[in-house]
């Protein structure tokens, strides 16, 4: 496995921050690296940009947008500073960065008189990491004049308003284009809202020793499919269907069967060796039609699944699976079944909710929505702290908790990760489905619980990514990703 990439609070980075400077490196050294860092990135994206206007706050971002402001200046460009306040009042570092630039003799304006289109390119240091109240109700309406801008936006650490550990926006953040955020990944910029705020996201270490990262663990990593790279290598010539895992659905309650066909057909195309499906008997002809690969089984009492259950591998219980007495029985035949691992989705998940059951056997895959139900919170709670809710239903429930949304996280016991691939294309009927199918694919082909839902994330994201890049998110169909998938797991 490749090393994956790691992810830090606010807290950890200001005391990776703190290592920095006792090591020797001091705090105006590290400002004038970040305030470089930005140019850099100023004059990558925008090298036609004349005039700026650089948005400059209290504390140590708004003195690297001060650094900024004077390295513009030396290069001829007109630069304009948009304040909160007095500039002769910051302290430390940042005072020190205004010393410098005032021999320059900037323009200086209360932030009020921001007229956003006036410029080519505008720059946001106002709140740094140590932001954590609501934006005051003075600025709500310049931000909102900013993001309906034409101008583009560098966001200097984070985007101002976005909390740097949930990716909330409290109540709204300035949209950037380009986001350059120093030491290391803020959890905050990854998950939840920020993918709408942060825009391009570039990493600066700010040349800080990375043996004094070694002192802090972190508690989440980024991930991508490359990271499991090595569970798609080459199959052995004598291997056989058998020995690529028998996946068998439990869903498709009457006229749902599409949900469960979905599920089946992504788990063929990422190489499950066999798949069945359980499902109402009303259509299980059809789905035998449609994909003469499917083991389709119609199933009138729960007693019909015990054969099914025999031969499988994995089990993925919930797609299509509805709210009926029929539904009822068949997931209590699931829950009988102990020795089998396990993805559970959708109406399975709302079954799950009714019970105190807990097992390091299964996959669970809540949205938002089902999260809420699982923990006993609201929607808007759920998406406001993920990390946190993500961790505990993984402690409720056991086994590893996939919370799918914009920057999905996989909670295993262990440790957090979040795939920040995918588009809002995918918030469409059968995304889900086509997820769990891949999940428990990889299960049956050996993968553990923890990797299988990771990498399944990934490459379902990335693959999403991939068509929405060719023909556009607008009519993004789950069923649209099949032929792609199957390109992506055999790739060299």
């Amino acid at each position: 496995m490749i090393a994956m990439t790691p992810v830090y609070t606010s807290a950890q980075i200001r005391l990776i921050e703190k290592y920095a400077i006792k090591s020797g490196v001091s705090g105006k050294s590290l400002m004038a690296r970040a305030g470089a860092a930005a140019f850099e990135q100023l004059a990558l994206h925008w090298p036609h940009s004349k005039s700026i206007a650089v948005l400059v706050g209290g504390g140590n971002n708004g003195g690297d947008g001060l650094v900024l402001a004077r390295l513009a200046l030396e290069k001829g460009l007109q630069c304009t500073l948009y304040t909160l306040g007095d500039l002769n009042s910051l302290k430390n570092e940042a005072l020190d960065a205004w010393q410098e630039l005032k021999a320059f003799s900037p323009a200086v304006k209360p932030i009020k008189q921001l007229k956003p289109n006036h410029y080519d390119l505008i720059v946001d240091a106002l709140f740094g990491i140590g932001f954590k109240s609501d934006v005051d109700s003075s600025l709500q309406g310049l931000f909102e004049s900013i993001n309906e801008s034409i101008t583009p936006v560098l966001a200097i650490d984070i985007p101002s308003g976005l909390c740097a550990d949930r990716g909330i926006a409290e109540p709204i953040a300035i949209k950037a284009d380009t986001t350059i955020t120093f030491i290391a990944l803020k959890s905050g910029l990854l998950t939840a809202q920020a993918s709408e705020y942060c825009g391009d996201i570039h990493v600066e270490q700010l040349n800080i020793d990375k043996a004094l990262f070694s002192h802090i663990t972190p508690p989440i990593h980024a991930v991508r499919s490359l990271d499991f790279v090595d569970h798609l290598k080459p199959r052995k010539h004598y291997t056989h269907k058998h020995a690529q895992g028998h996946v068998l659905i439990i869903g498709g309650d009457r006229g749902m069967n599409g949900a469960v066909t979905l599920a089946a057909k992504a788990a063929l195309r990422t190489g499950a060796g066999l798949v069945s499906v359980a499902t109402h008997p009303s259509h299980a002809a059809l789905i035998n039609l449609t994909q003469p690969e499917i083991m389709a089984h119609g199933i009138e009492k729960a007693k019909d699944l015990k054969p099914l259950l025999e031969k499988a591998s994995v089990l993925l219980i919930g797609p299509g699976l509805g709210q009926s007495d029929w539904s009822k029985s068949l997931w209590r035949s699931i829950q009988k079944c102990k020795d089998k691992p396990k993805v559970v989705d959708a109406d399975g998940l709302r079954f799950l909710s009714q019970s105190s059951e807990r097992t390091d056997n299964w996959v669970l895959t809540p949205h938002p929505g089902e999260a809420a139900s699982l923990c006993g919170e609201t929607t808007q709670n759920v998406q406001s702290q993920r990390w946190k809710i993500a961790t505990q239903l993984q402690n409720r429930y056991g086994g590893v908790c996939v919370l799918k949304g914009s920057g999905t996280i996989i909670a295993d016991g262990e440790q957090q990760t979040v795939c920040t691939a995918g588009n809002p294309g995918m918030a469409s009927a059968g995304m889900g489905d086509v997820l769990a199918g891949i999940i428990a694919s990889f299960i049956g082909q050996g993968l553990s619980l923890s990797d299988a839902a990771n990498l399944a994330v990934c490459l379902h994201a990335e693959t999403g990514d991939e068509l929405a890049k060719q023909h556009g998110e607008r009519g993004l169909l789950a069923s649209d990703l099949l032929t792609t998938l199957q390109h992506k797991v055999n790739r060299r």
